[in-house]
């Protein structure tokens, strides 16, 4: 749905007293264009991403609350502000355990992983994160997840000798996701 659809369809049921649905819209567009902008202009990024939390927080809507956290450690990832991103993220995963959030806490996990490896820190709960988010997306059947996760595990181990059965483990997995039709996610893997 574009999102000037969206922001219209809100102001409609905002009108009419359903405001949970139309701020849940609301939110909803506004993480979209925070996920959308976040690499163009990561400023305008993280103002939207601001927006849609401050709304979640006010309305209690504990998924879209989690939806924007990640998009501003997306943002605060992509600007090396790694306090910011760490803290954002810890609390996207806390909210998405008490919600029962899955998908949430797979982003969450990602996305806290992925700073992880462009700090070259935490080698090992990096990869405990990874895996976690791999075995969720077998859980879903979702392919894409999947190849994500064997993506991330890949990076992950490519640059370190001692992990040479485990990278050839990894590569063949997302190499069989890659084939059942995950083409884009696994791109760099080949």
């Amino acid at each position: 749905m574009e999102i000037f659809q969206r922001i219209l369809i809100s102001v409609f049921f905002l009108s009419f007293g359903t405001i949970s649905l139309a701020q849940g819209l609301l939110i909803d567009s506004l993480n979209q264009q925070a996920y959308q902008r976040y690499r163009e202009n990561v400023e305008e990024a993280k103002m939207l991403a601001y927006r849609a939390l401050s709304l979640a927080e006010d309305g209690g809507l504990e998924n879209r609350m989690v939806d924007s956290y990640i998009n501003l450690g997306r943002c605060f990832r992509l600007t090396n502000q790694w306090g910011f991103c760490y803290q954002v993220l810890e609390q996207a995963i806390k909210i998405s355990r008490e919600a029962k959030y899955d998908t949430g806490l797979v982003n969450a996990t990602n996305n806290l992983g992925a700073c992880y490896l462009m700090q070259k820190i935490r080698f090992r709960k990096l990869l405990h994160g990874f895996a976690k988010a791999l075995r969720h997306q077998r859980k879903q059947e979702n392919q894409k997840g999947q190849a994500n996760a064997l993506n991330n595990l890949f990076l992950s181990l490519r640059n370190n000798n001692k992990t040479m059965i485990l990278r050839s483990k990894f590569l063949n997995r997302a190499t069989l996701v890659y084939e059942i039709g995950t083409v884009g996610s696994c791109q760099c893997l080949f």
